[in-house]
């Protein structure tokens, strides 16, 4: 079972022409946000392996958790896959942490690197005493 709630408005690409700005500044979007009673707010960015998070997007989302988690727990996800055909649907929460931040720190080694989305959300959940949440 899917919770794509509209396959075919989901391929449906976004067109940000008109919207860029001076020094090179132009929309982004991000793969996933899990907010819960404003309390605690996981966001996700997923990458082909081998390929960068570009500047821009990488500050938007540092900026974007830096300043919630100024008043909620707020994490930055940026995780892997290795889907390379474009028709196969990327399970997200399959897909590998290879970086995450918190505190204004990003982190490349440790415990969460290398576990699955799924994963590390459900440790976030349980360290904030949340674990109810759990599926």
């Amino acid at each position: 079972m899917s919770d794509i709630n509209n396959r075919s408005r989901a391929k449906q690409l976004v067109d940000f022409n008109g919207l860029h700005y001076n020094f090179g500044i132009l929309p982004t979007d991000i793969n996933g946000i899990i907010e819960i009673d404003d309390k605690v707010y996981i966001l996700f960015e997923l990458k082909l392996i081998g390929n960068e998070l570009p500047r821009g997007q990488r500050l938007c989302f540092e900026r974007l958790v830096d300043k919630i988690g100024e008043r909620s727990c707020a994490v930055l996800l940026i995780a892997q896959h290795e889907i390379y055909d474009v028709e196969i649907d990327i399970p997200a929460a399959e897909c590998i942490v290879i970086e995450w931040r918190n505190h204004k720190i990003s982190y490349t080694e440790g415990k969460l690197i290398g576990k699955t989305i799924k994963e590390v959300i459900d440790i976030i959940l349980e360290v904030k005493g949340m674990s109810n949440y759990i599926l």
